[in-house]
């Protein structure tokens, strides 16, 4: 096996810290931060781009976003979905949070099946 279960240690985070540059932006239904390269703009971009698909902290998180302006700065267009729907994993949740039931769609609520974005 490469990797373990999903335990405790998948979700007691790392600060990162700087000042992010990108945006958030609504891409049809699905929540998104991105980041354009320097002197571009979604319309007029022109070379590859990169679409990130966060951990289970989602996209919020200040190290995501640094990360992907670190690729931007790079020349790529860079967007981080939201493939949690507004329902991530929050960072340093207490001990025994039961990381099986949130997968589950626990805490009493139903379980999302999570379509393509639109």
């Amino acid at each position: 096996m490469i990797a373990h279960p999903p335990a405790h240690c998948c979700t007691v985070g790392f600060k990162h810290e700087g000042v992010t540059v990108g945006e958030d932006v609504m891409i049809g239904k699905t929540a998104t931060y991105i980041t354009p390269s320097p002197n571009s703009s979604p319309s007029t971009f022109q070379r590859p781009g990169i679409l990130v698909i966060p951990d289970v902290m989602g996209h919020k998180p200040t190290a995501i976003r640094l990360l992907a302006d670190q690729f931007a700065t790079h020349g790529y267009f860079v967007v981080v979905l939201d493939p949690f729907q507004g329902d991530p994993c929050e960072l340093n949740r207490p001990k025994g949070f039961d990381m099986q039931a949130w997968i589950r769609g626990g805490d009493g609520r139903p379980s999302k099946e999570v379509g393509s974005v639109e």
